[in-house]
C-alpha cells in the first residue's frame, strides 16, 4: 500500500498522465475528429491526474513547511557549512551590533538574535513563502480540473437558426441531432446587413429578445412581452442567464410549394419545402428535392430559363434532374409538376454557449500566476551577520555576512555588500 501511494505521489506517474492526455488530445482532435474532451477516458485520466497532485502536494508540502521552521528555530546552527563569508567588516564602535541588527533589519526584515560563546549571531530572511509557489501551481491546476468537469459536465454549445419574428426554446447540438432545452424563450426581432460598396457584407447584427416568463417584468413587444433585450454582432455576444448567444453566420433561403397532378385522374399532391427537402408522391413512388435557386444567378443576367434545380429519384434510384420554371408546369412520370416560390427569407446563425466552469478556470489562471510569480520571480534568501572580537586587533570586532537562497548567487552577494555598506555609512554618523 506504501508504494502503490508513492507511486501516485510521483512525478513520473505525472509525467505518463500528461504524454496520454496530450498524445490522446491530439489525435482525437486532429486525426480521429472525436470529442475526446467529453468522453469518459479523458475524464477518469483528468481524475488521476487530479489525485496526482493532491498526493503529490500532500506528501511534499509538510517537509517544505517543517523544513522553514526548522530554519527558524534553529537558525544559530544552519549557517551554511560550506559557504564563505560574503562580505566582512571590522569595527571598533561599541554598539557595532546594534548597528548590524539595524541594518541588517531595514534591508532584509525581522532580526533574530542568538548569543553563543565569543560570538552574536544576527538572522533574517526574505520571502519564504517563495517556496509555497509549486504548490500553488498545483492548487490552479486542480481549480481548472474542476472548472473544466463542470463545464463539460453541466454546461453545452449549440447552434440556432432564426428568422425574423421566429421564437424557440431550443438549441441544437452541432450535428444537429439532439435538442438542448435554453430555459427560457429567445426572439430574433430584426436582423440588419451593412456592406461595403463591393458588395461584400461589411457587418451584420440581430437584435434578440428574450420573451417574458409568467411572474416575470417586462416592456410590451411586437410580439409578446419582452424580459431582456440585446443587439449582439460577431465578437460582441449577449450573455443572459449565464448562456451566451454569439453571432456566428447568416444566410437566406425560401419556400417552395410544390404541386403534383396526376395526369391519369387528377389527384393532387403538394407541400412546401426548402432547399434539399424531400418532396413525395407516394402513389407513384417518386421523389423531387430541390437542389439549388438559381433565380439569383438569372438576376445577375445569366441568360436561365429555370427558376430552381430539382434532383428526380423513382422507387429511390436517381433519374436525373430538371429545372423548373414558376407559373410553368413540367410533365414527368405522369404527373404535371408546379412551382411557386415565396420571397427569399434572411436568417440568423446563432452559438449558443453555457459553460459554469469559466470562472473556477480563470480563478485557476490567475492562482497559476501568482505561482509562477513567486517560483521564478521571488527569491527566498536568508542572511546571518556574525560579531565576534578579534584579539589581535584589540578592540576591534568581526563582522562576518553569510547568505543563502536557492537561485540567485550573485543577487546574494550584491545585497551582501549593501548591507556593509549601509553598516559602514550608519558607524560613521553614529
Amino acid at each position: 500500500m506504501k508504494e502503490f501511494f508513492q507511486f501516485l505521489s510521483s512525478v513520473r506517474l505525472s509525467v505518463i498522465l500528461l504524454i496520454i492526455l496530450t498524445t490522446g488530445s491530439f489525435v482525437g482532435t486532429l486525426v480521429v475528429k472525436f470529442d475526446v474532451y467529453h468522453s469518459m477516458p479523458f475524464r477518469i485520466l483528468i481524475g488521476i491526474l487530479a489525485l496526482n497532485l493532491i498526493f503529490c502536494s500532500l506528501y511534499r508540502l509538510p517537509m517544505v513547511w517543517r523544513r522553514t521552521k526548522a530554519q527558524d528555530r534553529n537558525f544559530a546552527e544552519r549557517i551554511p557549512a560550506r559557504s564563505r563569508a560574503l562580505a566582512e567588516l571590522s569595527v571598533s564602535e561599541d554598539d557595532a551590533i546594534a548597528a548590524a541588527g539595524h541594518v541588517l533589519s531595514a534591508l532584509a526584515g525581522r532580526v533574530k538574535r542568538a548569543d553563543l560563546e565569543g560570538r552574536t549571531i544576527l538572522y533574517t530572511r526574505q520571502r519564504a513563502y517563495a517556496r509555497f509557489g509549486p504548490y500553488l501551481i498545483h492548487l490552479a491546476v486542480l481549480v481548472i480540473i474542476i472548472g473544466g468537469l463542470i463545464g463539460s459536465s453541466f454546461g453545452f454549445k449549440g447552434l440556432i437558426q432564426l428568422y425574423e419574428g421566429e421564437m424557440t426554446d431550443t438549441a441544437w447540438s452541432p450535428d444537429g441531432r439532439q435538442g438542448i432545452p435554453l430555459g427560457f424563450t429567445i426572439q430574433c426581432r430584426e436582423f440588419s446587413v451593412e456592406y461595403y460598396e463591393s458588395g461584400i457584407p461589411r457587418a451584420y447584427r440581430t437584435r434578440l429578445a428574450v420573451i417574458k416568463e409568467d411572474g416575470e417584468g417586462g416592456e410590451n413587444g411586437e410580439d409578446g412581452e419582452v424580459a431582456d433585450e440585446r443587439v449582439i454582432e460577431v465578437n460582441h455576444p449577449w450573455f443572459y442567464r449565464g448562456i451566451g448567444f454569439y453571432q456566428q453566420t447568416w444566410g437566406q433561403d425560401r419556400l417552395y410549394r410544390m404541386r403534383a397532378t396526376s395526369l391519369k385522374d387528377a389527384s393532387t399532391v403538394s407541400a412546401e419545402i426548402a432547399l434539399g427537402e424531400r418532396f413525395e408522391v407516394p402513389d407513384a413512388d417518386l421523389v423531387f428535392i430541390p437542389a439549388m435557386d438559381l433565380s439569383e444567378m438569372r438576376q445577375e443576367g445569366l441568360e436561365i430559363d429555370s427558376d430552381i434545380f430539382v434532383h428526380v429519384f423513382l422507387k429511390e434510384k436517381f433519374q436525373g434532374h430538371i429545372g423548373i420554371k414558376q407559373g410553368i408546369p413540367r410533365e414527368i412520370s405522369g404527373y404535371s409538376l408546379e412551382l411557386e416560390c415565396s420571397p427569399a427569407r434572411t436568417w440568423t446563425g446563432l452559438e449558443v454557449v453555457k459553460d459554469p466552469g469559466i470562472p473556477l478556470i480563470w480563478t485557476g489562471f490567475a492562482i497559476i500566476c501568482l505561482g509562477l510569480v513567486f517560483s521564478f520571480l521571488l527569491k527566498h534568501q536568508c542572511f546571518w551577520i556574525t560579531v565576534k572580537g578579534v584579539k589581535k586587533d584589540g578592540e576591534k570586532v568581526l563582522l562576518e555576512f553569510f547568505g543563502s537562497a536557492k537561485r540567485g548567487e550573485p543577487a546574494l552577494s550584491r545585497k551582501a555588500q549593501k548591507m556593509k555598506h549601509a553598516l559602514e555609512a550608519k558607524l560613521r554618523k553614529s
